[in-house]
């Protein structure tokens, strides 16, 4: 049976907890300053976690492997889940004609694009978040502020308002 310790860098609880935060500085470090694609910036934190578990923590191998593992299932299946609803819930409501009954009555309620955007984020946002939640209403009121003609950059804004009155 292995046993976590806390303090494996010479008992310094700083040193350790410095230690600790290599994984997720690189992991910045690589996204921000070096530009790196996600995907690799992941997986080369992930590497450094592995040899820093086994190195310094004297985590067995497979144990720490294992919980590589746990880590990432336990991360996909939420989003995959989320996602999953979210691409079942837009099409299902394009596919039945409601979509584009959604907008042209929030055109019909305002001419302005700033009210349109606040009744899409707040309105639709909200009941998706009831609904489906965990970033449901972003994807959802992203594709419904394409469907509406706003820029991409306004519409990436406008699509993370959902979240915050609800939640």
């Amino acid at each position: 049976m292995w046993e976590q310790a806390y303090t494996p860098v010479g008992g310094h609880l700083a040193a350790s907890a410095a230690c600790a935060l290599v994984p997720v500085g690189a992991f910045v470090y690589l996204l921000a300053v070096r530009r790196v694609k996600g995907q690799w910036a992941a997986l080369i934190a992930l590497a450094l976690a592995l040899m820093l578990a086994v190195a310094v923590w004297r985590m067995p191998p497979a144990m720490a492997l294992a919980a590589a593992g746990f880590g990432i299932a336990y991360g996909l299946w939420p989003i995959g889940a989320v996602v999953l609803a979210a691409v079942f819930l837009f099409h299902l409501v394009d596919q039945s004609g409601h979509m584009a009954g959604i907008r042209a009555s929030i055109g019909r309620m305002t001419a302005d694009r700033r009210l349109q955007a606040l009744l899409v984020a707040y309105g639709f946002g909200g009941f998706l978040e009831g609904v489906a939640g965990f970033g449901t209403p972003e994807a959802i009121a992203a594709a419904l502020l394409v469907g509406m003609g706003f820029r991409p950059c306004s519409r990436r804004g406008c699509a993370w308002w959902p979240n915050t009155a609800p939640v």
